[in-house]
Parts: C-alpha cells; structure tokens; sequence
C-alpha cells in the first residue's frame, strides 16, 4: 500500500496520533484543593472554576473541593505535592502567599513552584490598604499612639504596603497578627479592635467606605494594558506611584520591583508535577472555554474580583522566577520586615 495513502486513512480514522478521549473522566472524581478558608475570594473563585471545569472536562466529572489550613496555603501545596498522582484527578487552585519565597522558605514548602504545570489563571485585581477615619491623623505622627496593622498569620503580599509605607513614607504603624481570615480581619477593623489593614475584596471596600468611617489610603493597583491602573472607586493612590521615586538603592529598587510583580498573581489552577502533556492540555483547552465564557465572567465579577484572564505561558514564566529566588532581594525584604518588628523569613 501507498504510504500516503495509508496515513491519509489513518488520520482520517483518528489513529495518527493518541488523543485523550472524551469518557477519560465520566463518572469520575476530581479533588480541588484550596489553601484558604471557605467563603473567602480564591474559595468562590476555586468553587466557580470547578462548576465550570464540570461542565467542559470531557465525561463532566464531579469536582469535590477541598479546604486545606495551615501556613497561609503552604501546607494545601504541601499535601498536593506529597499526595496528588499525574494522572488528572487532583488539582489545586493557587494564591500568591504559596508561591511567595517569603513565605514558602519561611514555612519550609516541600514542592517547587517552577515544576507545577499550569492550566491558566485570573491576574489580581488589586488590593486596598482601608483605615479607620479615627486613625488617619496618627499615621504620620511619631508622637502618637501607632497605628495599628491588622495581617493574617502570614503575611501576604498584598498586606506588605504597610512595610513600604513605614520606610518610605515615614509611617507610624505597629503590626498585629493572628487573624484566622480576611473576613475575621475586615470583622476586627469594624469592630476597632485594628485601625487599618489590606485586602481585596471589592464590595467589602465599598461598603466600608459608604459608611463614612473609612478611606482607602493606597493601592496596589491592577496590571491593565502592561501598567499598574488604580481603581477609580477607591479613591486612593497605587503605592509604587507614592513610593517609587523615594528608593534610590538598587538592591532595594529590584526587591521592590520584585514585590510589585507578586501583587499582579490573583489565582491559578495547576496540576501536579509530571503530569502527561495530554492530560495537561485537556484541562487548557477547558480552562480557554472557561475564560471565553460571558457566564462565567459575570460570575467571577459578582464575587468582586477583577476578570483579568492569565496564559499558562506568562505564569510559566513569572513561577520560573519565583522558583529561584534571588538569596539578596529575599534578604532585603525580611530585613525591611525585621525592622518594623515582622519575621518574614527569606534568609
């Protein structure tokens, strides 16, 4: 028989090449793990994505998502590393604060964020620094009672505005942590119980703000067309725009850009290391679909996150990166936390 005629009849039969078939995942279950706490923003965003990968994984298998505590995410990523097989069933939805090395070389992270193979993910929308009208007139006065930080038990990324703004903009803060959630810390600055603290849920911002109570002193702004945007509704300056001309050392210029390209991770979906490059496909070419959905759009926005769709390829990238941390930048960072009382690690 002709060659070509023979490969012509095999492409034509679907055998020139192995394909993932579409009852690969019917009547199966995949476990998504999330590193944070139920209700919070990457929970709905997870919960959102999983209702939306079951309706486009070939089979419709069931997503069951599961919350893992403990080191701000390192131990979910911990147990996906230890636990999860290459073969699909198990995935996990990924924040910032477990691919920060100040954080997964504080709490000693057993996996390799430049190995996780990535399906696609949400850039963040922006956190905004939220402080007690009653505190604003002390922030600035050494003389005065500090204001008080209130931060999670790991300090996330988004929180460590403060750290910049004590050494660059003279404020006067002191920092308390502890909290359990972003909600326990939006709760405890409504209460008074901490005079400013960070976060992003957008509807939390503005209802806090309607009361008159609040403002919004910076920023981490959103990347929008390749530059940090401030949102219009917070009516507050993006940091990097206060801060950036003040930091002339070049060691602390780098760490600080540095610092500016973690803000920009929201939440990404990722399968463990090893995984087949068809079963990782499969998942992207759901993901795109996800993404391309006006539904699903709505759906994210009406969690109040920004919709800001991120390539496997410019993850790929900035977790290359991330994976190999510069043992100096981690280092002025942790010495930048050390002297406002902080213990970040990174050293």
């Amino acid at each position: 028989m002709d060659f070509r005629i023979f490969a012509t009849a095999l492409i034509a039969l679907g055998l020139a090449a192995p394909q993932v078939q579409a009852e690969d995942f019917k009547g199966k279950t995949i476990s998504m793990i999330v590193g944070y706490g139920a209700g919070g923003r990457i929970d709905l965003h997870a919960r959102s994505v999983a209702t939306a990968l079951t309706q486009r994984l070939p089979g419709n298998p069931t997503i069951v998502v599961r919350n893992i505590l403990g080191a701000d995410g390192i131990v979910a990523l911990n147990t996906f590393h230890a636990q999860a097989k290459p073969d699909g069933m198990t995935i996990a939805v990924v924040g910032a604060s477990q691919v920060d090395p100040l954080q997964f070389l504080k709490a000693k992270a057993s996996y390799d964020v430049a190995k996780l193979r990535i399906v696609g993910g949400n850039g963040h929308g922006g956190t905004a620094l939220v402080m007690r009208k009653d505190a604003e007139a002390r922030l600035l006065d050494k003389n005065a009672a500090p204001v008080v930080m209130g931060a999670l038990s790991a300090v996330r990324t988004g929180m460590q505005t403060t750290l910049w703004g004590g050494e660059y903009l003279g404020w006067n803060a002191k920092w308390v942590l502890g909290y359990p959630a972003t909600k326990a810390l939006v709760l405890g600055l409504e209460r008074g119980e901490i005079d400013m603290t960070s976060f992003s849920d957008i509807e939390d911002v503005k209802r806090l703000k309607a009361t008159g109570n609040f403002i919004v002193i910076g920023q981490t702004g959103y990347l929008k067309d390749g530059k940090l945007t401030a949102r219009a509704e917070y009516e507050a300056p993006v940091l990097s725009d206060l801060v950036g001309d003040k930091i002339t050392d070049p060691l602390a210029q780098r760490a600080f850009a540095y610092w500016k390209s973690i803000t920009q991770i929201g939440e990404f979906v990722a399968l463990p290391p090893g995984t087949p490059d068809g079963t990782l496909e499969t998942y992207r070419v759901a993901f795109k679909e996800i993404v391309a959905d006006p539904e699903f759009k709505a759906r994210i926005t009406a969690n109040g996150e920004e919709f800001l769709p991120q390539t496997p390829e410019s993850l790929t990238a900035l977790l290359a990166t991330l994976g190999n941390p510069s043992p100096e930048v981690m280092g002025y960072l942790s010495g930048l936390a050390k002297r406002q009382g902080l213990n970040l690690g990174g050293e």
